[in-house]
C-alpha cells in the first residue's frame, strides 16, 4: 500500500480499496475504480470522488515486485 502511495500517486483510500481483480501484474497496471472512505467508525467502499479518480496507473518493476511479495504472503497467510 505505501509503495503505490509513494511512487506510484494512489490515495490512502484508493490503495486501501484496491482490489487484486483490477491489478494486472502481467501488463504492469492497475485500474482504480473503488476507494475506501472512513465515515465514523465505519468504513465503507465507494467510487472515486472526483471522476479523474477513475484512472489506469503504469506499474514500474519495483512495484510489481513488491505487488508480486506481497500477493505471495497472502496466499500463504490463507
Amino acid at each position: 500500500m505505501w509503495h503505490l502511495i509513494a511512487f506510484r500517486g494512489l490515495r490512502r483510500g484508493e490503495a486501501c480499496g484496491q482490489t487484486w481483480s483490477e491489478t494486472n501484474l502481467d501488463t504492469h497496471s492497475l485500474t482504480v475504480s473503488s476507494q475506501l472512505m472512513q465515515d465514523g467508525w465505519e468504513v465503507e467502499a465507494s467510487d472515486p470522488r472526483p471522476t479523474s479518480g477513475y484512472r489506469a496507473v503504469a506499474l514500474d518493476d519495483d512495484a510489481v515486485n513488491v505487488l508480486t511479495r506481497h500477493c505471495e504472503r497472502q496466499d500463504a497467510d490463507r
